[in-house]
């Protein structure tokens, strides 16, 4: 009877990460998906303007490793996991930089699936953690972010493309099942902004 009760525990404890594998698989895709947006957005860094846009997605994730403290406990193994595909990634990203070799698609995602491990240090759910209305509100966002990013390629108006990623992040991060989710990453998910380019008629 204990064998069973404590075999009953231990997958329940193992469900209870389900959430961060579906967040960071989510992170990962989302990624993939937008880039070619982030790889014309990281071409804008060069100009002096925008130059500090190579420390935004670092800042990011630095506050979400700032704020873990108040809502997840740490669990080694998942930050040594993170941190294995973050080093990874950079590798692939800085090869397919200095060479032809096509490893940016592999080496980006790879290092955001591996920041968010990082930053979120674990992240254990309780199941009264796990909302319907956040799973739900998540795949809304994403959709929108989808709906307003082929409304941007249809009038060819590249930074709305860009900036419906952070959206689209937003959903991603409700879509692994929690509020609590939201509310520990929206400052550091909408500070990305700051790494776009400002529209044209702005800058006229």
């Amino acid at each position: 009877m204990e064998a069973i009760q404590s075999t009953t525990v231990a997958d329940r404890s193992w469900q209870r990460f389900i959430p961060l594998t579906v967040l960071t698989v989510g992170a990962m895709v989302t990624t993939y998906v937008y880039l070619n947006s982030l790889t014309t957005t990281a071409e804008k860094w060069s100009n002096p303007q925008y130059s500090h846009g190579y420390l935004i997605p670092a800042f990011a994730i630095a506050l979400l490793w700032f704020r873990r403290d108040s809502y997840w406990r740490d669990v080694v193994e998942v930050q040594i996991t993170g941190a294995a595909m973050f080093v990874i990634g950079a590798i692939a990203a800085a090869i397919a930089y200095n060479s032809s070799l096509d490893l940016w698609a592999i080496g980006v995602p790879l290092m955001v699936g591996g920041g968010v491990l990082v930053a979120a240090g674990g992240m254990p759910l309780k199941e009264e953690e796990i909302s319907a209305s956040a799973v739900w509100t998540g795949v809304g966002l994403i959709a929108l972010s989808t709906i307003f990013r082929l409304g941007s390629a249809y009038y060819a108006k590249p930074i709305p493309d860009m900036v419906s990623f952070v959206p689209c992040l937003l959903g991603v991060f409700l879509l692994a099942g929690s509020w609590k989710l939201l509310e520990w990453s929206w400052p550091a998910i909408l500070f990305l902004l700051f790494m776009y380019p400002l529209p044209d008629f702005v800058e006229r």
